[in-house]
C-alpha cells in the first residue's frame, strides 16, 4: 500500500547524522567513556541503522535548538548586546567541526560568550544542575580551539517536549590542559589506527540496599546499549545476553567484595569467573569514586582520576 511508504520515502536521503566527520562530542565521549567508539567512527566501521523514531528525535531536537537560538538572539539584542550566528569561516584556524556544537556568539558588557545548546527529555530536565561531564569537556574544547576569541562558553539545556522551557545558563571556563589531552586522543588514534586494541567503556553496577546492610548488585552497560557499534563492529564491555539478568549477587558490607548469588544459574559456566572479576573491578572503581568525593567535599583534597584508568 503506497500510504505506508510515505514516511519511509520521506526519510530516504535525509542526512540526519553525518558520520563522515569527527565532532567534539565524539572526542569528549571517547576521552571520558569509550576510546574504542571514537576509533570505530574514525575508521568508519559498520554501525546500526537509525530507526525512524531516532531520526525524528534528532530532527525535532534540531528544531528546538533553532527556536531557542532565536529566543537568545532577541533577548541579547534587547539587552543591548551583540549576537552573531556561527558560520563556517568564523574560526578558520580550528581543525574540528565547531559548527556541530557552537551555535552563536554573544557579547554583553564587553564579555564574549560562545553559546552551546543541548536538548534533554522532559524526565531528565528536572535533574539538571550544571553541564554534564561530556558537555563540560566539549565546551572546554570549544574555548581552546577558539584561540582566545571567547571568554566563556554558556551552556543552555532545552526540554525536547517544551514543557520545562530552557534551563538557567551554565558558564564554562577555560581548561586548556584537559582540552588538549582530549584532543590528543584523536591524534593518537589517527596516527596509530586499530580500534579493536582500544579499551571499551566500563560496565556499571546497579545497587539496591538490603536489610542486612549489603547491596544487591546488577550489571548494566548503558553506554554500550546506546552505542551504534555495539554488537555490529564491537562486542562491547559485555555481551548483551548478560544484561537484563537481574540481581547476580551481593556487595558485602564491610568486606569490600562481591558474593555471587544466582550467578551460576544465569550465566554459562565458563563465563562465571570472568563476570565475577568484572563486577569486582567495578565495585573497586565505585568505592574509589566515593572516596574521592568524600575527600574533596569534606577535606578539600582532590584525588585525580579516582577509579578511572588511562584518562
Amino acid at each position: 500500500m503506497e500510504l505506508r511508504e510515505i514516511v519511509e520515502r520521506g526519510f530516504e536521503g535525509k542526512a540526519v547524522v553525518d558520520n563522515s566527520k569527527i565532532t567534539l562530542g565524539d572526542i569528549a565521549d571517547g576521552w571520558l567513556n569509550c576510546k574504542r567508539k571514537l576509533g570505530l567512527k574514525y575508521e568508519r566501521s559498520p554501525a546500526k541503522e537509525l530507526t525512524n523514531g531516532e531520526r525524528l528525535r534528532i530532527y525535532n531536537a534540531r528544531k528546538v535548538k533553532e527556536n531557542v537560538l532565536d529566543i537568545i538572539e532577541k533577548g541579547t539584542e534587547s539587552l543591548g548586546g551583540r549576537f552573531q550566528k556561527v558560520s563556517a569561516d568564523l574560526f578558520p584556524q580550528a581543525d574540528y567541526d565547531l559548527l556541530s556544537l557552537l551555535s552563536a556568539l554573544i557579547e554583553l558588557d564587553g564579555t564574549r560568550y560562545g553559546v552551546c545548546i543541548f536538548t534533554v527529555r522532559e524526565g531528565a530536565f528536572r535533574y539538571i544542575d550544571g553541564p554534564k561531564d561530556t558537555h563540560q569537556l566539549m565546551a572546554e574544547m570549544v574555548l581552546y580551539l577558539a584561540g582566545g576569541e571567547l571568554d566563556y562558553v554558556v551552556v543552555y539545556y532545552a526540554d525536547r517536549e517544551g514543557e520545562n522551557g530552557v534551563s538557567d545558563p551554565f558558564l564554562v571556563s577555560r581548561n586548556d590542559q584537559r582540552a588538549k589531552s582530549a584532543l590528543g586522543l584523536l591524534e593518537e588514534i589517527t596516527s596509530n589506527p586499530g580500534s579493536t586494541s582500544l579499551p571499551t567503556a566500563e560496565i556499571s553496577l546497579k545497587y539496591k540496599p538490603l536489610k542486612n546492610g549489603d547491596n544487591s548488585v546488577e550489571i548494566v552497560a548503558w553506554q554500550c546499549e546506546r552505542c551504534d557499534y555495539y554488537e555490529v563492529s564491537c562486542p562491547g564491555a559485555i555481551y548483551s545476553k548478560y544484561l537484563g539478568l537481574g540481581v547476580l549477587g551481593k556487595d558485602v558490607a564491610g568486606e569490600g567484595k562481591f558474593k555471587p548469588d544466582k550467578l551460576k544459574e544465569k550465566v554459562e559456566e565458563e563465563h562465571v569467573e570472568m563476570l565475577s572479576r568484572l563486577i569486582e573491578d567495578a565495585l573497586t572503581r565505585d568505592r574509589l569514586r566515593v572516596l574521592s568525593w568524600v575527600c574533596e567535599v569534606f577535606f578539600g583534597i582532590e584525588v585525580q582520576d579516582a577509579g578511572k584508568a588511562d584518562s
